[in-house]
């Protein structure tokens, strides 16, 4: 399993006990759910399936579609109000366009004292995740500089998924798809739209890193922890995170 979901897959266990219930908003084809069902947890799933993936199919193999997990259409969580303890989310929100409206769902569907785990980058991360090229995200849409960029990053080998398309073919539908599917935004909007639905924000990147790094090298990641008690460090570590792979915080609903 991807550390990432290993680690939203530990948040869920430590909040996890009798009678919780949790909700894994934007599942993808729902590793998560599966990975924590299997341990017994009470852990659910909602999905867009936006045209940009293909994950529908895979849920359904696995039983789960239309019970424990459900589409989410017109914005709408298929789930009663206060229903669940926990909700995460793993690279999901760089691709809710009306974040607002995502927010205010996560809201309606959390208990009172219910905790939101997110995951994902903001405008100011250095790359773009899902092509790899870095900076392709912070053009504006339908930029046809951005097409260059892209392109001459592609020539010079960068870039993921590439198959068998010709590196203009792969410039030029990744640049679409990045129009239609991600929506970057600055580390303060994001903030000031949480703010207007949480209570608490409480940034969690060094326990992220930490986590990540004990699976490459406990020792290191022992080091790092020690070290990260000087206010210094603890800051280029926060900061160093957020550049390379996004925000990581838990919101507190009242």
């Amino acid at each position: 399993m991807h550390p990432n979901y290993e680690y939203v897959l530990n948040f869920v266990r430590g909040h996890s006990c009798r009678g919780t219930r949790s909700l894994d908003y934007g599942c993808g084809a729902a590793p998560i759910v599966r990975a924590a069902r299997e341990e017994g947890l009470d852990v659910f799933g909602a999905e867009v399936f936006y045209k940009g993936g293909d994950t529908k199919t895979e849920v359904a193999k696995l039983g789960y579609m239309d019970t424990i997990v459900r589409e989410i259409k017109n914005d709408h969580i298929d789930f009663p109000d206060a229903y669940f303890d926990v909700v995460v989310n793993n690279q999901v929100l760089e691709h809710i366009e009306h974040l607002d409206v995502a927010l205010r769902e996560i809201h309606r569907v959390l208990r009172c004292g219910g905790k939101v785990l997110s995951l994902f980058p903001s405008r100011e991360v250095w790359s773009e995740g899902h092509c790899g090229v870095p900076f392709s995200h912070r053009f504006k849409k339908g930029s046809r500089l951005r097409f260059y960029y892209v392109l001459l990053w592609r020539v010079l080998g960068k870039g993921y998924y590439k198959g068998d398309k010709t590196r203009t073919e792969w410039s030029r539908d990744f640049c679409e798809w990045l129009d239609a599917f991600t929506f970057y935004r600055s580390k303060n909007e994001i903030m000031q739209t949480f703010k207007r639905h949480f209570c608490q924000l409480e940034f969690i990147e060094l326990d992220y890193l930490l986590f990540r790094l004990a699976w490459l090298s406990p020792l290191i990641a022992k080091a790092l922890s020690v070290a990260s008690r000087m206010p210094i460090l603890d800051g280029l570590l926060r900061a160093f995170v957020h550049k390379k792979v996004g925000m990581v915080f838990v919101a507190t609903k009242t």
